[in-house]
């Protein structure tokens, strides 16, 4: 009978491991598997967001569940996000920042440089460019661009390419945005939406500043 009783022990004792294991086994391949997933959409997520640093994320699993474990990879995750977000953002700015030291820039006049030239001004109509209201060009720039109330926009010549920015006594900041058949390198025409504006210009020099 003591024989008996110690085989049916020991078969308990052996059913209750194997249990044991059997269960730990469950849940080390469960949450194999969402780590896994885990790992596969921050893959895909860094190579949309440009982000090649390996990513750090915690492999430790636990036999409860791995509660503690997601809890902590839940934290890396959002801390991964973070820097990622931050990454595009710094690239954004810094593609930002070449567009505007990239636009306007001028052949061979140097940011800062200070110009005179001789200045006049300029507006839509036929005492200027000939055209009408009812032209389909009226309004419209050598660039393309169409003029609209209150812009700043002037004529240079060639050596200033479209989107210059330039700084103009009494007139204020102003971009490139046409050409004229008079308007060389040494002159510049400011456009103003009312003729009495242009007339009371008039022709005067003005010391330019290149931005």
């Amino acid at each position: 009978m003591q024989t008996i009783r110690n085989i049916r022990m020991g078969a308990s004792f052996f059913g209750v491991v194997l249990l044991f294991f059997i269960w730990g086994g469950f849940n080390f391949q469960v949450h194999s598997g969402r780590q896994r997933e885990q790992d596969n959409v921050l893959q895909l997520m860094q190579r949309a967001n440009g982000w090649n640093e390996p990513t750090k994320v915690s492999k430790s699993f636990t036999l409860d569940g791995g509660k503690m474990a997601k809890q902590a990879q839940k934290k890396e995750l959002l801390v991964i996000q973070e820097q990622m977000l931050l990454k595009a953002k710094n690239n954004e700015y810094q593609l930002r920042g070449e567009y505007v030291r990239d636009f306007g820039a001028s052949r061979g006049v140097q940011r800062g440089r200070q110009v005179t030239l001789e200045a006049t001004g300029y507006t839509c109509g036929p005492e200027s460019t000939g055209k009408y209201p009812s032209a389909p060009d009226y309004c419209q720039t050598a660039s393309g661009y169409r003029l609209r109330p209150g812009d700043k926009v002037v004529a240079m010549g060639k050596k200033y390419p479209f989107g210059t920015t330039v700084v103009i006594p009494g007139y204020g900041l102003a971009t490139v945005r046409d050409r004229g058949g008079a308007v060389t390198d040494n002159h510049i025409d400011l456009y103003f939406e009312r003729v009495e504006d242009a007339l009371k210009w008039g022709r005067r020099k003005v010391t330019v500043t290149v931005l």
